[in-house]
């Protein structure tokens, strides 16, 4: 299963020349994995920004820009236009490469309310 720790406010910092990781502010996939004693394991796909064009409100007037992404925070999803190839969702060819680093166990510290030092080793780790 693979999971986007970004959301919303990744989609806006992110575009073709600039990809964009938000994992610091992003704690509660870690709480997760510590609940349900599942292993975190790392993974990066470089390229993907170049897979897929994105218009995030790119070229809006004013704060149009800003109101699109808190409009989107408050929906919990991005309001944006993916496309590829013939402006449909099909991608692009482009090269990408993915990388995947060592599982991060988390079944040695698993319990149902995780302390926040417990949630900044494995962040450390991350």
């Amino acid at each position: 299963l693979g999971i986007s720790t970004g959301g919303v406010a990744e989609v806006f910092e992110t575009n073709e020349d600039d990809e964009c990781i938000l994992l610091k502010e992003r704690i509660g996939l870690i709480k997760l994995a510590i609940r349900t004693g599942a292993d975190i394991v790392p993974c990066y796909v470089f390229g993907n920004t170049k897979v897929l064009s994105c218009w995030a409100g790119e070229g809006l007037p004013g704060k149009g820009r800003y109101l699109l992404e808190k409009i989107s925070r408050k929906l919990g999803f991005a309001l944006v236009w993916v496309h590829g190839r013939f402006l449909l969702p099909i991608p692009f060819r482009k090269p990408v490469l993915g990388v995947m680093g060592k599982p991060i166990p988390t079944h040695q510290i698993q319990c149902e309310d995780p302390t926040p030092e417990q949630v900044e080793t494995i962040q450390t780790i991350l």
